[in-house]
């Protein structure tokens, strides 16, 4: 079998091996090239789904710290400030800042 293989192998012309270098090359490069698209549109699904499914969610998050630490710093404010009018324009400023939460 080793014999006859080897002989097949001389039999062969230099073109033809070219050739069969060739088209095997292609395949090759065909297999890749179609694993590789197949990859990315995978990667592209999964990105496309966690940003629509968990992205809202994050931001919703990340805007309710947001109003509930400027409430926090507005209500120390007050806290903190003498019973004048500067009081009552925080108290003002906080309540129409609540008025706008519960919209």
């Amino acid at each position: 079998m080793k014999g006859r293989l080897l002989q097949r192998l001389r039999q062969l012309s230099i073109s033809n091996s070219l050739r069969g270098a060739f088209l095997t090359g292609a395949l090759l490069t065909l297999i890749v090239s179609m694993v590789s698209l197949y990859s990315w549109h995978e990667q592209s699904s999964q990105v496309r789904y966690s940003l629509d499914e968990y992205f809202p969610r994050i931001h919703s998050a990340f805007l309710i710290e947001g109003n509930l630490n400027l409430a926090v710093d507005q209500l120390n404010e007050f806290l903190l400030a003498p019973h004048t009018t500067g009081g009552l324009e925080l108290r003002t400023q906080i309540m129409r800042h609540l008025g706008k939460r519960e919209r």
